[in-house]
Formats: C-alpha cells, sequence, structure tokens
C-alpha cells in the first residue's frame, strides 16, 4: 500500500495544540489519505512502533507556545504530498526518523 501510494492534494486549514506541547496545522483536503496512510503503517507492524490511542491528520510546525503566533498565517495553505516520513518517539520523548518513501506518481 505504501509504495503504490500516488502524491495526493493536502491543504493545511487551522491551527490547534496537541497534548499541551506541539503546535499542529490540521489537514482538510488529504485528510483521509493521511489517515490511510497511518494505518497502513502500523498495519506492516513494524518492531518497535507503538499505536497512539488517537490520531489526529496533522502537520507538526512547532511547540504550543507559538500558538499566539500560529494565528498570523494565511490559512488554508496548500500542495502535494509527496513523500512519508515515519519518526519514532522514544520513552525519554526522543524522535528518531525511521523511514523515508517517496509516493510514486501513477
Amino acid at each position: 500500500m505504501l509504495a503504490a501510494c500516488a502524491p495526493f492534494r493536502v491543504e493545511l486549514t487551522e491551527p490547534a495544540v496537541w497534548e499541551d506541547e506541539y503546535l499542529f496545522l490540521l489537514l482538510g483536503a488529504g485528510h483521509d489519505q493521511v489517515r490511510r496512510l497511518h494505518e497502513a503503517v502500523y498495519g506492516l507492524g513494524l518492531p518497535g512502533m507503538h499505536r497512539p490511542a488517537r490520531f489526529v491528520p496533522h502537520m507538526t510546525i512547532g511547540r504550543a507556545g507559538g500558538l499566539a503566533a500560529a494565528g498570523e498565517l494565511i490559512l488554508p495553505v496548500a500542495g502535494m504530498a509527496r513523500a512519508l516520513t515515519v519518526y519514532r518517539r522514544d520513552e525519554d520523548g526522543t524522535r528518531t526518523r525511521e523511514l523515508d518513501l517517496p509516493m510514486l506518481a501513477r
């Protein structure tokens, strides 16, 4: 499924704070495709990957302290998703890049 995924349109529509720590831009267009990719990654059963209890399709753009600055963004922002990057979050909060996978045009 991952290798067969074609690039798709995304639209970042609104800022949100997640877990009182991260500043996200939530997805409008592309929401369903990102959700399917998320499920496919966890469906592969990759070793050491812990599935979050809840997933909200998004792009992380900073720490929650930047929410005021996010109000100055001109939204929505639209573009194309052309690659998938998977990070592992360790118990100490460290993030490690596990996988970079370009999407293949059909």
